[in-house]
């Protein structure tokens, strides 16, 4: 790798999204006789708040001695600590089995830390703690505004940079590999020895802006990543495509003769104040061969042209949600092509150019802090024959718009030309209330009346922006073993008032004596076992219900003597003493029920149930005289 100065700087930043690391044996070679931990925990970096968290993995029994029990454990950020007793198996010396934590995990936005431990195998005291725990930090982001992520990999290289030739092969075999979302810029630097003949001062300031000192280097998503392009492998870009993006970025662009036009779009699903956001804007060329050097390369590519306006990017200053900020750019590329000797005489836009092919050029846009150099979103251009019109609702699902271009109906993405009158009008559905119209990101009414809009050459934006009314809170219990309570803000709701999106809604569970609760289902979808739990409302009307089922503890005359095992189980389980019960049903997380059978009067009754896949279930035992019963169970693979 060649390098500028006497320093290199390196900097590696690895995203893990899915932990799922196992633990080696303690140095004590199995000499312990009780020694159990968890070797594999599931988790994922960025979950959405609507996924059900289960605490799952693996354990492993470090010790001589086998283990038929032990405890499992777990804690977020050192709050309280949920135990479930595992039995029903008989673990030996360097096995591993499978788990599923039977307490799910609240999915409270923000950053956050769980830590998972085993204790207690047979009853005794662990011999080797250091097995025991594992730890991992997450993230809780809110499904309602994240959005998928289209990494930017920015290339340092240089056609003088003899290195830079396997480190221009490996990237595009990970771009093969990948074939994903991302956006690719490269900029041909001036450096080792005269350095690229399409080096600008631009490409430049790009390196300054990452401190890049050596060639060839890759930079992706800004700050997130820094190494040598022999060094970037597939699994990095998957990591990073995986974390979710605020806002949405689209582009527009076509060229007509040496000008290229664009439009850029940024809509941000979350409020976003950021003294240092900025929107940039570059031109590049997909391919060029001019530019050779001494390393060998004759095809280059992605390679920076030019930056709309100039390379220090547009100012985004404070962003709305669902609000577009419209960024209308454009660059005639001045004065005939040259091709520079070398990087000491580069390129001067005021004058000239070193575009080769007018009709290969692209426009690639980005939004990032330009002081942390944090990454936001980025966006590959859609080529277009020439300026189109372009219109929708916001949020989409809140109405219609619908045009007409000279009188004549069209749909959005129709090309216009200059001079032509364009009349919007609006329709606005049930549970919203017009806002206003945006043209191109400027308001330019507050009445749902039709608005006209004569056409300049350039292209069209237009929305017409709904708010939600306020959202309905509906709430209700399944069975009649209890209530349930609602507060908002700290102010109790009546189940079918109204509450306002953004607000903090608590639900609190009042089971009667010998009840608890089963789950609670935030619109058709289970979000908790807890007695109560928060959650931010979003634009939408709620509808939550609360089921409960009898305590594990009741009819102990009952239940004492019966047995379920094994548990975890695999293909089926046996339920002993069981003379009493008739039928037998099965429930999963989703409150669906996944097996029913009725069974004659049996002392042992086997339930085959190996088409259930891995999780927790709710097995429900009915007796003869309608008792019913309920056990947790986990099928594990």
């Amino acid at each position: 790798m060649r390098m500028k100065n006497l320093f290199l700087v390196i900097v590696l930043f690895s995203l893990t999204l899915t932990y799922t690391t196992a633990l080696s044996a303690p140095g004590k070679g199995g000499a312990t006789q009780f020694d159990v931990g968890v070797s594999v925990l599931n988790w994922q970096k960025w979950i959405p708040n609507d996924e059900i968290m289960i605490v799952s993995g693996k354990v492993k029994n470090y010790g001589v001695q086998p283990i038929s029990s032990f405890q499992i454990n777990y804690q977020i950020d050192g709050g309280e600590v949920f135990t479930y007793d595992a039995t029903g198996f008989l673990l030996n010396f360097n096995e591993e089995l499978p788990f599923n934590h039977p307490d799910l995990v609240e999915p409270f936005l923000g950053n956050h830390t769980i830590k998972i431990w085993t204790s207690l195998p047979n009853g005794e005291e662990d011999e080797d703690n250091k097995n025991d725990t594992l730890t991992f930090s997450y993230t809780i982001y809110k499904a309602l505004t994240g959005r998928p992520r289209t990494i930017l990999l920015e290339g340092f290289s240089a056609s003088t940079c003899g290195p830079c030739v396997s480190g221009n092969i490996n990237l595009k075999k990970v771009l093969a590999e990948n074939n994903g979302r991302y956006a690719v810029v490269k900029y041909q630097m001036d450096f080792p020895g005269s350095g690229d003949p399409y080096y600008t001062a631009e490409c430049g300031t790009r390196g300054s802006f990452y401190y890049v000192s050596s060639v060839p280097t890759i930079q992706v998503d800004g700050s997130a990543y820094k190494n040598s392009t022999h060094q970037l492998k597939n699994y990095s870009l998957e990591e990073l495509q995986n974390v979710p993006a605020l806002m949405e970025v689209d582009v527009d662009y076509y060229v007509e003769g040496k000008t290229v036009y664009a439009k850029a779009k940024v809509t941000p699903a979350e409020d976003i104040s950021d003294a240092n956001l900025k929107l940039f804007m570059a031109i590049i060329e997909k391919n060029t061969y001019n530019n050779v050097g001494s390393n060998g390369e004759t095809e280059f590519d992605h390679i920076l042209k030019k930056f709309m306006p100039h390379v220090n990017g547009i100012e985004l200053g404070a962003l709305s949600a669902n609000t577009s900020y419209v960024a209308l750019q454009n660059w005639e590329f001045k004065g005939n092509y040259r091709l520079p000797a070398n990087a000491n005489s580069p390129i001067n836009h005021n004058i000239e150019h070193s575009v080769e092919d007018f009709n290969n050029l692209k426009v690639v846009a980005w939004v990032q802090n330009t002081q942390n150099r944090v990454m936001y979103q980025a966006a590959n251009g859609i080529g277009t024959s020439g300026p189109t019109a372009v219109f929708g609702t916001v949020p989409a699902i809140a109405g219609t718009v619908t045009a007409t271009l000279n009188g004549a109906p069209i749909i959005s993405g129709k090309p216009v030309g200059s001079e032509e009158t364009l009349i919007f009008t609006a329709e606005v559905n049930e549970g919203f209330e017009f806002k206003e119209w945006r043209y191109n990101g400027t308001v330019v009414g507050s009445e749902n009346t039709p608005i006209t809009i004569t056409t300049n050459g350039n292209y069209v934006d237009v929305s017409a922006i709904f708010l939600k009314a306020d959202p309905k809170v509906t709430y209700s219990v399944v069975n009649n073993f209890g209530t349930i309570t609602a507060v908002v803000d700290g102010t109790g709701i009546v189940s079918g008032g109204l509450a306002k999106a953004g607000a903090e809604i608590t639900f609190a569970a009042q089971p009667e004596e010998g009840w608890e609760v089963k789950e609670w289902k935030w619109n058709q979808k289970v979000i908790s076992v807890a007695n109560s739990f928060k959650k931010v409302i979003d634009e939408e009307d709620i509808y939550v219900t609360v089921e409960f089922i009898q305590k594990l503890g009741c009819k102990e005359n009952t239940r004492s003597h019966i047995l379920l095992y094994p548990n975890p189980f695999t293909n089926s389980f046996t339920i002993a003493n069981a003379e009493n019960i008739r039928k037998v049903t099965i429930i999963n997380i989703f409150g669906q029920i996944v097996h029913e059978k009725t069974f004659a009067q049996s002392s042992a009754i086997t339930v085959n149930a190996n088409e259930l896949v891995r999780g927790i279930y709710l097995v429900a035992l009915w007796s003869v005289d309608g008792e019913r019963l309920v056990y947790k169970m986990i099928k594990q693979e």
